[in-house]
């Protein structure tokens, strides 16, 4: 297999080679040293690459490299991934997905006489479909610390595990603003809070096709219909006291994918109503969305103006138009009109249904609440 050295000398150097070996007569002068004929963006996926190659050679062609993808190789030693880390000091980006990266890290630093560098340049890191364990991803974390965007998708994460082996304390990292978690099997709102906590400044947040049955931590049990005043929240005065709101934990969070979960109740939504800076919200494919009460599937502007109505700071849904005042309102009348007839228990909460314009709603539709 090729070390990444020799796959950037075939892919970025062989073609300059051919090109002038086909003149007939040509006089070459480059207008820049060979270190900086590498480009400083990378991109070498499916190459078959397993390790870094020679140091001092890479070091001369990549010493300026930016952003590096190495998707869909063959690393999977990590001091192969330290190797190459150290000889791009420059590098922001880094994309190793689909490289099997499961085995312990902790190894691979005694056998390579790891000193722990850090790498502060590095802003997004891609490890999607990589198996890599929490323990790992601990260890990785503390060498980036200026991380911004990280990537984990597809990693079968059931737990969450982000608690220091050391001083068994949880990691925070203050500087991490965006998390991928697309399609791990993770279920309950409890442990994804413990992203949250990981990550106090997250603004953006995908948990698409991950199992999510509920946000109320705990989940409801399938036999009871908990509203949302009924679940445990710090201050109340009846309930546990040490058990958070879900949404304490993503005080900063504006944007939020929760494609293809399993939430199946509004009173889920309800609670996403409640997170103080959600404002950009991506909610499809969900059992909440399938039937009504009368085993009927929502339309869709049925989902939209209900979902309009109880979020009253979401300003763009599902990636569609600014939501307008005039949408808004629309929407709330909307949500009154379709909750009329129904019986109360059905009811979103009051609040919810008179939030700007109770006195212009008329006396026969407000009776019903």
């Amino acid at each position: 297999m090729p070390s990444l050295l020799e796959a950037i000398v075939e892919k970025y150097e062989c073609f300059e080679d051919d090109t002038f070996d086909q003149m007939p007569i040509a006089i070459y002068v480059p207008r820049k040293n060979p270190r900086n004929m590498i480009p400083n963006l990378l991109v070498l996926n499916d190459c078959d690459i397993d390790s870094a190659g020679q140091e001092s050679d890479l070091r001369d062609k990549c010493h300026g490299v930016e952003e590096l993808d190495l998707a869909q190789n063959c690393l999977s030693r990590w001091s192969e991934v330290f190797k190459i880390l150290h000889i791009m000091p420059r590098l922001k980006f880094a994309n190793l997905s689909f490289n099997n990266l499961s085995s312990d890290i902790n190894s691979a630093i005694e056998v390579c006489d790891d000193t722990g560098e850090t790498y502060p340049c590095l802003k997004s890191i891609v490890l999607n479909s990589t198996n890599i364990t929490w323990r790992s991803f601990r260890h990785i974390l503390k060498r980036i610390p200026m991380v911004e965007e990280i990537h984990l998708s597809m990693n079968n994460y059931d737990v969450i595990d982000l608690e220091d082996d050391e001083h068994c304390q949880h990691i925070q990292m203050p500087s991490v603003k965006r998390l991928h978690f697309t399609g791990n099997p993770v279920s309950t709102w409890s442990e994804v809070c413990k992203l949250g906590r990981a990550f106090p400044n997250l603004e953006s947040l995908v948990l698409a096709e991950c199992p999510l049955q509920s946000l109320m931590t705990p989940p409801p049990s399938p036999d009871s219909h908990l509203g949302l005043l009924s679940y445990p929240r710090q201050g109340s005065g009846f309930c546990d006291m040490t058990l958070d709101s879900p949404h304490d934990a993503f005080t900063h969070l504006r944007f939020l994918n929760l494609n293809r979960t399993l939430i199946r109740t509004w009173d889920d939504v309800d609670i996403l109503g409640r997170f103080p800076a959600l404002r950009y919200l991506r909610i499809q494919g969900c059992p909440i969305f399938e039937e009504n009460s009368e085993r009927q599937e929502y339309t869709e502007h049925e989902r939209r103006q209900l979902l309009i109505a109880r979020l009253t700071c979401i300003q763009t849904l599902n990636g569609g138009a600014e939501i307008t005042a005039d949408d808004r309102e629309d929407a709330e009348r909307f949500l009154i009109r379709y909750y009329m007839d129904k019986p109360e228990n059905e009811r979103p909460e009051r609040s919810v249904c008179f939030r700007r314009f109770s006195g212009h709603v008329p006396v026969a539709l407000k009776s019903t609440f």
